[in-house]
């Protein structure tokens, strides 16, 4: 999924002592001295994820839970799947 804008990187520099930021890098050979960089709409350029959800053993969904503080999952893939050429298929297909 692409994001639905494309980064807006502000960068800091110095010249001749004073800070300087632009919406480009500038060159060191005119005298800028790069000093960082900053993403300006982080939060806009991230893809929204749109297929993913979780479920406990009840079946209830837990999706919003697992967005809360450090996770460990553990993806278990069934014994009695097959496998064809390209994906993994439950048996009978």
């Amino acid at each position: 999924m692409l994001p639905p804008e494309q980064p807006v990187i502000e960068y800091s520099f110095e010249k001749d002592g004073k800070e300087i930021t632009s919406g480009k890098f500038l060159p060191a050979e005119e005298g800028y001295v790069y000093k960082t960089s900053r993403i300006v709409n982080e939060k806009d350029i991230k893809p929204a994820i749109t297929d993913y959800s979780v479920a406990n053993p009840d079946g209830s969904d837990i999706t919003q839970s697992t967005f809360q503080g450090p996770k460990l999952f553990i993806i278990h893939v069934r014994c009695e799947k097959g496998f064809n050429q390209k994906h993994w298929l439950p048996s009978g297909r």
